[in-house]
């Protein structure tokens, strides 16, 4: 079920903040629960007078996590120079950037794109009929 029908469901369509109550109720956890995934910073809340609320875009981010493209890279750089693979990345005359370590190489839009795609072959064995990402494509050179 999606967040929009979870509210749906329980009468807070349109409301933009919602109470930590509102939040445990839509969670199906207690309260306490809320309080510490608001203390642990994974989930926002905003001061209101004296009352705290959490907003349904907070929530949203909680049940739907978006990866940062640059932390991901930065992952997966420092876990394929850990293994002693030092990857190079540079910009290919077809303007796509190039990844390259251990012989293998694979390409991206981005420098992101690029190490994860090198990253992913490396850890797959590195065939060539597809580059890992599940569209089933071959890899772009």
């Amino acid at each position: 079920m999606t967040l929009r029908e979870l509210l749906e469901a329980h009468g807070l369509t349109g409301k933009p903040l919602l109470t930590f109550r509102e939040v445990a109720h839509l969670l199906g956890v207690g309260r306490p629960a809320v309080e510490r995934l608001v203390r642990e910073g994974r989930l926002g809340a905003v001061r209101v007078s004296r009352h705290l609320y959490v907003p349904v875009s907070s929530l949203e981010r909680l049940l739907n996590p978006v990866l940062d493209a640059g932390e991901v890279a930065r992952v997966v750089l420092a876990l394929l120079e850990k293994g002693g693979w030092a990857p190079r990345v540079r910009v290919g005359e077809d303007g796509f950037f190039q990844a390259e370590a251990k012989g293998m190489a694979a390409s991206g839009l981005t420098a992101e794109e690029a190490l994860w795609a090198l990253a992913r072959r490396l850890a797959l064995g590195g065939g060539d009929a597809d580059d890992g990402n599940g569209d089933g494509a071959a890899p772009r050179r």
